[in-house]
């Protein structure tokens, strides 16, 4: 094995692991907690979402993943034709990957960063709450497709070398 393959299963596995892990711990424990706690939790979840920027790391992550898996996909199996099972598992979770970071990306941070502005306004004493409920149940409502394409994708990746 070559250092470009090594390379790349490293970014491709550890910013996988993370990227993964993070939309678990967020979608599983972090909106749920914060969500019944109601506006108390904006502070918090405003300083996560906008100070530590979560969504923007985590977005990074899908980021390194999708472009090493990518890469990986092409190194592996670019010139290899017809089609066979273990590319066929490969490019179903490489999909669900690129669309998770799409809508990700393209949905989930600039609701996010809205909430992260209304979290730091309402740690000033700004009444926010129904601004925040209201961008909270727009990004909340992505939450279960992003969790099956998220769960594909890992599934996908797990099995395919053996299909």
């Amino acid at each position: 094995m070559n250092a470009y393959v090594i390379i790349l299963r490293i970014l491709h596995i550890g910013g996988g692991i993370f990227w993964a892990g993070t939309l678990l711990v967020m979608f599983g424990f972090l909106l749920p907690t914060a969500r019944s706690l109601g506006p108390v939790a904006a502070p918090f979840m405003g300083r996560l979402m906008g100070e530590k920027r979560l969504p923007d790391i985590a977005g990074g992550a899908g980021v390194v993943t999708v472009v090493s898996g990518t890469l990986l996909y092409w190194h592996d199996f670019g010139d290899i034709v017809p089609f066979n099972a273990p590319m066929a598992g490969f490019a179903v979770g490489g999909l669900a990957a690129i669309v998770l970071l799409v809508v990700g990306l393209g949905f989930a941070t600039p609701a996010n960063r809205r909430l992260a502005e209304l979290g730091a306004r309402a740690a000033q004493g700004v009444d926010v709450a129904a601004e925040i409920g209201h961008a909270t149940a727009s990004r909340d409502r992505l939450i279960p497709l992003m969790t099956g394409f998220l769960v594909v994708a890992m599934m996908a990746m797990a099995i395919a070398r053996y299909l």
